[in-house]
Order: C-alpha cells, then sequence, then structure tokens
C-alpha cells in the first residue's frame, strides 16, 4: 500500500501506467487481458464518475479495457465511461439533491431517491450508440429477492436504463424491475462475491497461457483510513434504516450486511500477488469522502473535483516519457 499523489494505491500502479499504451504484452507472449471493476455505494459512486473523468480527461478511455464489471452506482459511471459521456454522469450525481427543485418534486411523487428522474434525463442525454461501440465488454450484477446473482451482457440488454435502474435499486425502498424474467434489483445485496464469481468465470474463459490486468475503483477510503468516529451516522443509523426495511427480507438483509466484509476482503486481495494476474485498487482519501445518502450538493462538487485533480496529477505521475 503507497500513496501517490493523494491517490491510495493498492497492488502494482504499475498496471495504471501501463493503461497508457493500447497494448501490453504479458510473458506467454499473448497481450494481457485489461479488466476494470466499478462498485456500488449510492452516491458515493460520485467519487468514482470523477476519477473516471480524469481518466477520459488523460486519454485512457474505456475502450483500453477488454472487459469490466459493474453494480448499483458504477452501473452507470461505467457506461457512461463507455459512452465517453463521463462528465454528464458526475452532473448528474450532482443534480440528484433534495434541494433540487425536480428531484424534490419527483420525490414526493414516490420517485425517493431520485432515480426515476436520473433515467429520464439519461434516455434523452446518453450516447447509446457510442456506448455498444465500445470496446469494453460491460457486465452488470443484479440481485433478486433471494439474494442470488445473476449476470448480464450490458449490450445485449433489451434496455440499457432498465438493467442500470435495476442495479441500483434498494429495495424496497426503491422497487426494482423485470431483466430476462427475474424480478431484480441492486447486486450489492447479492450473498455471493460478484467480484470472486466474475474473475473465475473470466479466466476460465481465456487461454491458460494468457495474463489479466484487474482495476478496482473503490468509492470510499480504505478500511485502514476509515474514521469510524465521524461514519457514526452512516454505520448506526442509515444501516439501522436499511435493517428495518429488509427486515422482512433475511437473505437481502444478510446480502446487506456482507458488504463491509466483502470490501474489507477486496482490499486484502489486491494487496497480495497473484500467479497470471496483476491487480491495482484506487482509494479515495478521507477528505474525499462522499456518504451514499449525501445530498449536499457543494460536498458532492468539492470532494468529486479534489477526486478528479488527484486522479488528474496521479495519472501524470504514472504517465510514461517518451524518447526523442
Amino acid at each position: 500500500m503507497e500513496i501517490v499523489e493523494n491517490v491510495l494505491v493498492v497492488g502494482d500502479k504499475q498496471m495504471v501506467a501501463d493503461l497508457f499504451h493500447p497494448v501490453v504484452m504479458g510473458h506467454g507472449g499473448l497481450p494481457r487481458l485489461r479488466t476494470v471493476i466499478a462498485p456500488g455505494g449510492a452516491k458515493s459512486g460520485h467519487t468514482m464518475g470523477m476519477r473516471l473523468c480524469a481518466f477520459q480527461e488523460m486519454g485512457i478511455h474505456a475502450s483500453r479495457f477488454d472487459a469490466g464489471l459493474a453494480t448499483s452506482a458504477g452501473s452507470y459511471n461505467m457506461v457512461g465511461y463507455c459512452a465517453e459521456q463521463t462528465h454528464l454522469i458526475s452532473t448528474m450525481y450532482q443534480e440528484l439533491s433534495w434541494l433540487n427543485p425536480k428531484v424534490f418534486l419527483s420525490a414526493l411523487r414516490g420517485d425517493h431517491l431520485g432515480l426515476l428522474y436520473l433515467e429520464k434525463n439519461l434516455r434523452e442525454m446518453l450516447d447509446v450508440e457510442t456506448f455498444k461501440k465500445c470496446h469494453m465488454d460491460l457486465t452488470i450484477g443484479l440481485s433478486d429477492l433471494k439474494a442470488n446473482l445473476f449476470l448480464h451482457k450490458a449490450k445485449e440488454a433489451d434496455d440499457i436504463f432498465d438493467l442500470m435502474y435495476a442495479s441500483s435499486a434498494l429495495f424496497p425502498i426503491v422497487p426494482g424491475r423485470v431483466i430476462k424474467g427475474v424480478y431484480s434489483i441492486d447486486g450489492g445485496f447479492t450473498r455471493r462475491s460478484l467480484m470472486a464469481h466474475w474473475m473465475r468465470h473470466i479466466l476460465r474463459e481465456i487461454s491458460q497461457e494468457q495474463e489479466m490486468d484487474v482495476l478496482f475503483l473503490a468509492n470510499r477510503p480504505h478500511p485502514s483510513h476509515r474514521n469510524w468516529l465521524t461514519d457514526w451516522f452512516e454505520e448506526y443509523v442509515l444501516w439501522g434504516v436499511m435493517y428495518l426495511a429488509l427486515a422482512r427480507y433475511p437473505e437481502l438483509l444478510r446480502g446487506a450486511r456482507s458488504i463491509d466484509l466483502k470490501m474489507r476482503k477486496a482490499a486484502e486481495v489486491f494487496g497480495r500477488k497473484h500467479p497470471r494476474i496483476r491487480m491495482c485498487a484506487l482509494y479515495p482519501m478521507p477528505d474525499e469522502n462522499i456518504y451514499p445518502n449525501e445530498w449536499r450538493r457543494y460536498i458532492l462538487q468539492h470532494r468529486g473535483e479534489r477526486t478528479r485533480q488527484r486522479t488528474e496529477k496521479f495519472l501524470k505521475a504514472l504517465k510514461p516519457i517518451r524518447e526523442i
């Protein structure tokens, strides 16, 4: 673990530096399979969105990755990244506030978290054609009401907006959507690890000689940098509300309670060396932390911009210098 230009890095940062190259060969003589993982986190997804803005501004477009996995807020971020509209998604995060009269009116009509407002705007503005042409094979994870895991190819979806909405549906506060015949909700409720299941699936599909890179874009600070004293509201009040809401759905409650454990395990996994796999996780610093239920627009703006600027400096520090 190290801090480079105020970005906490766990794993092999050379993997990020290599993203400036269109292709990087592995030891087996085959191109390395580049993958990216985008977790959820509701409004804290703005952190990842601004990091992706910096990636795009620095010339690291979504097509540099062969495959991606996303759920919840990560789904919006990765679809926007593939559509070359990262700034659009980041702007929408800032607008999703009850201080926004349009969002407030939508909430009064039952759209409590503003997801219907978000869907309506994205249907009008998202460049779906560019998204579909992107090289990245994006997979979006969902859960059913028994916390079973379902993986969907984003470009094969009947309606990408339905898929994104279902992936971020914090049931029962936000109703889910029927996707491929299954009533589907936020993938964070799953009992199994989305990341582990997806990576095993990819490794079974590729040649044993091919090597793989995995980039994890965390929305929240590393567990060792979390301030549990200042995060008391989120840890007790917010989760208390979730426990009450899920009282009738024990499987979903167990899945929700496992989220922190999964994130801690992910932090451990990315700190180890693995055969055939280079892994790197990027974490925000505590002064960039955005709560999942953050509604203050100035917090979203200032902390998000801080993440973007730091990521830009981080990438400039890693960018290879061309020899003349």
